[in-house]
């Protein structure tokens, strides 16, 4: 059997059956393999579309936020420019120029204060002006600074800080004004009640627009001046005949409630007035 097997294996190496198994078999290994390497280089590519897509996302996302990082700085800039531009600065500086005159008249009782209040007898222009932030005692002072902070931002917020300076002014005046002229010889006023009425006014008619919101607005404020305004013609009414600042009242200091309305009515007045020469000019 060893002879015979020998011989047998000697000629199939010489007909060269085994060099030809071996190609068959490389021939069939070559296929697999480039196959394989396929599938690789497909999946590799495959993974750097996804790595590619998602570095080109997250690079998005980022310009984006710093795009929009950049329009909140350049809003945030320009609302800090709008604030300092129309910064409420008239109300706080009426208010403390009312606590500085009270602090100096009635705390550290300089005389030449009381020079500063409106008297009839012994008139002088500039008491129009200056008996605007005179007060007789704390309750009165803070009452109307109460009144004169809220009204006040809101008039001033509509018209800016000299507007709404001027329009306190000019319904102070005239308030003093129809004062002067009704009252008796002997009579004294002092206060920033006159003012804050023409504020009462001009702060409901200008904050009225077709908006749910400014709707609101003027009705819960309407409410208020319209009720303070029938309670001061009720109370002015009650002592219709007396004449203002006259010995004959039941007290010595009295509301002086004829200066309420015509503070009140000198708003009206200089809307009105507002109004017609903003329509001239269109």
């Amino acid at each position: 059997m060893a002879p015979a097997f020998c011989a047998g294996l000697g000629s199939l190496r010489r007909s060269g059956f085994f060099k030809s198994r071996a190609k068959a078999s490389i021939c069939t290994r070559k296929p697999q393999i480039h196959g394989r390497m396929a599938r690789k280089r497909g999946q590799m590519q495959m993974s750097q579309m996804l790595i590619g897509l998602a570095l080109n996302s997250i690079i998005g996302t980022l310009k984006k936020a710093s795009d929009s990082n950049e329009g909140d700085r350049t809003t945030k800039a320009e609302k800090l420019k709008r604030r300092i531009q129309n910064r409420e600065w008239a109300t706080p500086l009426i208010i403390l120029i009312n606590l500085v005159v009270y602090i100096m008249d009635k705390l550290l009782h300089i005389p030449a204060m009381s020079s500063l209040t409106l008297r009839v007898k012994g008139f002088h222009s500039w008491q129009l002006v200056t008996s605007l932030f005179c007060h007789n005692d704390w309750h009165h002072l803070s009452s109307n600074l109460f009144l004169l902070f809220f009204f006040g931002r809101l008039v001033e917020e509509e018209h800016g800080g000299i507007v709404f300076t001027l329009m306190y002014l000019f319904c102070g005046v005239m308030s003093n004004l129809a004062c002067v002229y009704f009252a008796a010889k002997n009579a004294v006023f002092l206060g920033s009640s006159g003012a804050i009425y023409g504020l009462f006014v001009i702060s409901v008619l200008t904050r009225f627009r077709l908006s749910w919101k400014r709707l609101v607005e003027f009705c819960v404020i309407g409410n208020f001046v319209a009720s303070t305004t029938f309670a001061e013609v009720g109370a002015m009414n009650t002592s219709m005949g007396r004449k203002l600042g006259s010995a004959s009242a039941a007290k010595y200091i009295q509301v002086n409630h004829f200066g309420h309305l015509a503070g009140a009515a000198a708003g009206l007045l200089l809307l009105f007035l507002v109004r017609a020469v903003l329509g001239k000019k269109k």
